[in-house]
């Protein structure tokens, strides 16, 4: 009798309150940063359009598109894109003696923003510190894997630009 009891008490309940078993923890309202973040990746994420040369523009190949120059120019830090910049350099003289060559993978293999072959759908933000100018915000694919990268951003006049990437085993103009 007193499993009935307890059942009945548990379907009242559930019945009085039905949100209460399966309410989500509220999350916080994006930072403008983590918002200039996910602008920037959402970016990054698409394979057709405007954005289709972002990657070539980061990592300095003949392929980007001029005319997005400005336009990419506000994502980044200068010293941040010095440093994919040279990487990619790097890659191209050891792979293909400097040059990039026609059916052959010169350079980087990987995104250096997203550190990764593939990105996400959507990434799932977790600030791990703020101020006024500067932030630290690490990105992954949900809350339960770890994160993919960690950035650093700055504030520079009205916007947020990434300032630095540290992909775990690599690492982007990284100030410890």
């Amino acid at each position: 009798m007193g499993n009935f009891r307890l059942g009945l008490f548990v379907m009242v309940l559930a019945f009085i309150m039905p949100g209460l078993a399966c309410a989500e923890t509220p999350r916080p309202t994006p930072t403008a940063a983590e918002q200039r973040l996910d602008q920037i990746l959402a970016a990054d994420r698409e394979e057709s359009g405007q954005h289709a040369s972002l990657f070539f523009f980061m990592v300095g190949r003949p392929q980007a598109d001029p005319a997005l120059s400005a336009y990419y120019h506000s994502f980044f830090t200068e010293a941040l894109l010095d440093a994919w910049h040279r990487a990619e350099a790097r890659s191209v003289k050891q792979q293909c003696n400097g040059r990039y060559l026609s059916g052959e993978i010169c350079g980087l293999d990987y995104d250096p923003l997203s550190c990764s072959q593939e990105m996400p759908d959507s990434y799932v933000y977790r600030t791990q510190m703020q101020t006024a100018t500067s932030a630290m915000i690490e990105a992954g694919a949900s809350q339960a894997a770890s994160p993919a990268a960690t950035y650093h951003l700055i504030k520079s006049g009205p916007l947020w630009k990434i300032d630095g990437v540290d992909c775990g085993d690599v690492r982007f103009h990284w100030r410890s």
